[in-house]
């Protein structure tokens, strides 16, 4: 039977398409090996060096299986390249698979390659061969097939499964875009040469300069929530105003631990939790505190560096994660090529107006095209319209992203993590949501409360995103 698969020749795309096949198959029983159960889930995907195309993990197996696609335009040569980092991904997934079209300009590739593995992989390395062919006129993914399957001599040998939480797309917390680009130059300053003075720079000069340290009054830095006639970000507004109600009320020390909790509390599983009186260490022993108290109270939870747990230290994840799944920082947290070439195209945008307005807009979409390709939410979205289409228009709003959620988990898009059975934790995409509207990516619907998205605009923005990072996505 000949599968029929419809979409541009875009690599992420082709990624998705082939993968998402790939990954129904084994959660329908089919192509399974002594790696891949029916307990396989999508993960995180490195993207340092060698940057893995796409990744999942098996919980039964407790195997991580490593993807590389080479795309229908590929030449031979390109492909066996992707064979070599098919081989490479092994030195930290367990088993890998390469993707690649069965013909390249006429020359039958797949049976070179099933003759390669035939004669110098099978029975020594856990790589697998995944074929499809490719109409270049429709732009058609045709009959994805496993052509060469896992020896079943090899076995995974793991007792454990490598810690692997965190969802195939880039995370947002919060990060405005004049944040980001506030944050990669201060990571490419050679004057700050590690990762915790990139940090330190960034957070001292950008998001809490000395104005907002001064006092306990709400102050703002100079770093505006995506639009500048919006709001723009005060720093510690929260802390700010529980101290404020601590020095109002004229709780003493021990009225101020505890109605904030300071004091060791229990877990669920009955172990005492981290002891959160580190906040009082280098503050006065007394029972009434004084203006200097109340600061340092604020700086433990906001700035100090020496603290377990504070703003500096969420932040400092926060935008971590994001600019590294993005593909915009190192390892230690230099800036990547593609963090280079953003960086300047944000220049051009400034350079070329001084309308701030404009100057937003746009650096806005020049951050979205990043976050649709090398951060995959165009694959998320797009996986996000598939859960929408068994869920009736006029389905209660409270429900539909409820819905959507067991959708994707049971096609193993998810990763797996028990903090999403918890209660009090964000609701599914909350945050996605949220950058999508500051990005202008989704429409508004009134007449459904199915997410509808400005389609138009993100194809646009794809298309960009190709031509101004193309050479330099994936490297």
């Amino acid at each position: 039977m000949t599968q029929t698969f419809k979409l541009s020749q875009n690599h992420h795309e082709g990624v998705r398409i082939t993968t998402n096949f790939l990954l129904s198959k084994w959660k329908n029983g089919k192509w399974l090996n002594n790696f891949v159960s029916k307990d396989v889930a999508t993960r995180k995907s490195s993207s340092d060096f060698p940057s893995v195309d796409w990744e999942c993990d098996d919980s039964k197996t407790k195997a991580v299986i490593s993807c590389e696609f080479k795309p229908a335009t590929e030449k031979k040569r390109g492909v066996l390249t992707g064979l070599g980092q098919a081989i490479a991904y092994l030195n930290n997934a367990d088993a890998s698979y390469l993707i690649a079209p069965a013909t390249i300009d006429g020359f039958d590739m797949e049976t070179y390659l099933k003759e390669t593995f035939k004669n110098s992989i099978k029975g020594k390395l856990p790589v697998g061969l995944i074929s499809f062919d490719f109409d270049h006129i429709k732009g058609e993914y045709r009959n994805i097939r496993l052509s060469v399957d896992i020896d079943p001599s090899l076995k995974c040998k793991n007792q454990s499964l490598k810690k692997g939480k965190v969802s195939y797309w880039a995370i947002w917390r919060d990060n405005p875009t004049i944040g980001v680009i506030r944050f990669l130059e201060s990571c490419a300053l050679k004057t700050n040469d590690t990762k915790d003075k990139r940090w330190e720079y960034f957070f001292d000069n950008y998001y809490a300069p000395p104005k907002t340290r001064k006092n306990l009054n709400p102050i703002t830095n100079d770093l505006y929530m995506f639009d500048p006639q919006g709001n723009y970000q005060i720093p510690f507004d929260g802390k700010k105003r529980t101290i404020r109600k601590y020095r109002t009320k004229k709780l003493t020390r021990s009225q101020i631990i505890k109605q904030g909790k300071y004091a060791s509390v229990k877990n669920d599983d009955g172990k005492v939790a981290k002891d959160k009186l580190y906040y009082f260490n280098n503050i006065s022993k007394k029972e009434t505190l004084s203006q200097a108290d109340y600061m340092q109270l604020l700086a433990n939870h906001g700035w100090e560096d020496d603290m377990h747990e504070n703003i500096y230290k969420d932040y400092k994840k926060n935008y971590k994660n994001f600019c590294s799944h993005m593909c915009l920082i190192n390892e230690d947290w230099s800036t990547t090529p593609l963090g280079d070439k953003f960086l300047q195209n944000v220049q051009v945008i400034i350079n070329k107006t001084n309308n701030i307005n404009t100057q937003s807009d746009l650096s806005n979409d020049e951050l979205a095209k990043i976050l649709l390709v090398q951060g995959e939410h165009h694959n998320l979205i797009l996986d996000l319209l598939d859960a929408q289409l068994a869920i009736p228009e006029d389905d209660d709003v409270k429900t539909v992203m409820q819905k959507c959620e067991k959708y994707m988990d049971a096609k193993g898009f998810l990763p797996r993590n028990p903090e999403r059975k918890t209660t009090g934790r964000r609701k599914f995409l909350q945050s996605e949501k949220q950058l999508w509207k500051h990005l202008k990516l989704i429409k508004d619907n009134k007449e459904s409360n199915l997410l509808t998205f400005d389609m138009t605009k993100i194809d646009k923005l794809i298309d960009s995103f190709y031509k101004d990072y193309g050479e330099i996505y994936k490297q």
